[in-house]
């Protein structure tokens, strides 16, 4: 237990306890004593939904609520906003107190709090902005939530970027960080990117390939001209990387794609030719797997076949549609071991091997 002593238990809810203190303060303790969020004075305080508590409390406590006031001269969801409440709720993630229950809309692993006009976040370094859910951004692989900032930043934030533009950042918070946000610099073309804290402190934050958890790593401040001079050789690096990263991942994908395609081929069995109104196209197991585009289309020898897209330009296609030679030829011929002879228009015959 942190010092103080409980007085008084108000509610239970899931191993935790709303509480009063022996020094007048209520607060919510999980199982082991550990004190999650502490408030003023109140007359009972409960649990909500969402991970909030309830607070009552007397009319003269609440106005000398000074974050209580500040809350309803901003207009936040309450009617009347002359009139103190003696009712009002605290998230017990960022121990801000709102005027009524807000709703919570997901994003991944993320929730935001909306309140009237506004989306607030629920880490301990409180933001709010006006907006709707559909502002928020999840980053790539769901690294991190984009949360709009429609004004510049204090210059006191900007001195310390080393990208000093656009003037219009983003405000981000990490997955798994409920504590801190931060704003947005630079994109990497892996999905990656450049961070840092109000402090100054600079971060690249990437994604573990083997577990998907977000790696943040500290790239350090802009605080001297050998300082900044480090961190541009640093991002260099890093956008080096980057760029491997993402074309190792992008011919990945490419050949992933392609395994798929060939083992759907394998599967596609009594393709025959059809035609309607002159043109020609495939059809598979009594369904139009091909369109009738074509002015000739030759039977299928394996998973290809010779197509005519005009009068004497000749190509071939594999059975799924894809072309895979263009129709520029006066003859083509399928042989079964895979090849294809191809006369140009000269007369000259080329051999060329379909798939490769």
């Amino acid at each position: 237990m942190e010092e103080s002593k409980i007085m008084k238990v108000f509610d239970t809810k899931d191993r935790l306890r709303c509480v009063c203190l022996d020094s007048g303060e209520a607060a919510v303790v999980d199982e082991k004593g550990c004190i999650l969020l502490r408030i003023e004075k109140c007359r009972h305080m409960e649990f909500a939904e969402h991970g909030f508590v309830k607070v009552r409390t007397g009319v003269m406590e609440a106005m000398r609520n000074q974050e209580l006031q500040n809350m309803l001269t901003k207009g936040f969801g309450h009617e009347d906003k002359y009139m103190i409440p003696t009712t009002y709720y605290v998230d017990i993630k960022s121990g801000h107190p709102y005027s009524s229950l807000p709703d919570i809309e997901r994003y991944g692993d993320f929730e935001i709090a909306c309140m009237g006009d506004y989306l607030c976040t629920r880490t301990k370094q409180y933001y709010q902005v006006k907006g709707t859910p559909d502002h928020i951004l999840m980053g790539q692989r769901g690294l991190y939530i984009e949360i709009p900032c429609y004004n510049a930043p204090d210059n006191s934030i900007v001195d310390k970027m080393i990208d000093k533009y656009p003037v219009f950042k983003k405000r981000c918070q990490i997955r798994g960080d409920e504590d801190r946000l931060y704003w947005k610099l630079r994109c990497f073309k892996d999905g990656s990117v450049l961070l840092m804290d109000d402090e100054g402190v600079h971060y690249h934050l990437s994604c573990d390939t083997e577990t998907g958890e977000p790696v943040k790593r500290n790239l350090g401040k802009m605080d001297s001209e050998a300082a900044r001079a480090m961190m541009t050789k640093r991002l260099q690096d890093i956008e080096m990387e980057s760029d491997a990263r993402f074309m190792a991942e992008k011919k990945r994908k490419k050949e992933e794609k392609e395994r798929q395609r060939r083992d759907a081929l394998k599967g596609m069995t009594q393709v025959e030719p059809f035609v309607i109104g002159g043109k020609w196209g495939l059809r598979m197991n009594g369904r139009i797997a091909v369109p009738p585009i074509y002015r000739t289309i030759e039977r299928p020898i394996g998973y290809y076949c010779v197509m005519e897209a005009s009068y004497g330009c000749w190509g071939v296609m594999a059975v799924d549609g894809r072309v895979e030679i263009e129709p520029r030829y006066e003859k083509v011929v399928l042989n079964e071991d895979g090849t294809a002879e191809l006369t140009v228009f000269k007369g000259k015959v080329i051999t060329k091997r379909l798939g490769d």
